[in-house]
């Protein structure tokens, strides 16, 4: 019902680099299948960038597969044409890494795409207007909040939690040691208002980037065996509301339920 058959036609006004970026994204590369929402058929809603919903985020089998659109916090409004390059080569740049089902995408697919199919991608991405998004004013750094809370973490649950199981990656500072270990702060996977991601890594790590054969050296760990609901919860409640992210509360209820899934 819902089947585009129709081959790829070239935008004009558009030049080389942007139409052969928009032929892999909305074919070979198929990103919408994960990074579009769905409707009640489990039809992605829009199918390139005529569409609102296009790229927009996506829950999917309990992951939530990011915004790809311009928008400021949670999309890619705040990446350079040459940082997403990295990131589909790479697996991780100066604003995230990939995890979940995307790590298997980086590994199997993106790393070998040559570099100008690469750039021609990029070039599509950073083309598409700001779509979703968290309702939040743009994102700007913040640490003031967060260091009295590490200073006193008795006080806090999740900073507690913070400093004795993330802060060794992730730093006090929230900003990591990118690309290898990924920032938390400003990152668009946590600002983002559906924590499923931030849920399911957290209870069951990533499986490793081997980017050229070589495996990242600091995969994320799994933590479903050593922190309860609750204490999941606290902690990423902490690091949602921590160096200005302002993401709303994550609740027991919503963990529970992902772990049981």
């Amino acid at each position: 019902v819902f089947l585009e058959k129709a081959v790829y036609k070239e935008r004009p006004g558009q030049g080389a680099a942007w139409n052969r970026g928009a032929y892999l994204v909305q074919g070979l590369g198929h990103c919408g299948s994960c990074h579009t929402p769905r409707g009640v058929g489990f039809q992605e809603k829009a199918l390139d960038e005529g569409g609102k919903a296009f790229l927009a985020g996506a829950l999917l089998d309990g992951w939530y597969a990011s915004n790809l659109t311009g928008e400021h916090n949670v999309g890619l409004g705040r990446w350079s044409a040459a940082d997403i390059a990295t990131f589909l080569k790479d697996g991780a740049n100066r604003h995230a890494t990939a995890f979940g089902p995307m790590s298997e995408v980086i590994n199997n697919s993106t790393q070998a795409t040559t570099d100008g199919d690469v750039a021609a991608m990029a070039a599509y991405l950073k083309s598409l207007p700001a779509q979703g998004g968290n309702g939040a004013p743009p994102y700007a750094y913040d640490a003031r909040m967060t260091k009295v809370a590490l200073q006193h973490p008795s006080a806090n649950a999740g900073a507690r939690l913070y400093a004795t199981y993330c802060m060794q990656c992730h730093g006090a500072d929230g900003r990591g040691v990118a690309p290898m270990l990924a920032p938390l702060a400003g990152n668009p996977n946590v600002l983002e208002r559906d924590a499923s991601s931030l849920i399911n890594v957290t209870l069951h790590g990533t499986p490793d980037l081997v980017i050229r054969g070589i495996p990242a050296p600091y995969p994320m760990p799994k933590y479903a065996a050593i922190l309860s609901d609750r204490d999941i919860a606290e902690v990423l409640t902490f690091i949602r509301a921590s160096w200005n992210n302002g993401a709303p509360a994550v609740s027991p209820d919503t963990v529970e339920k992902l772990r049981h899934e």
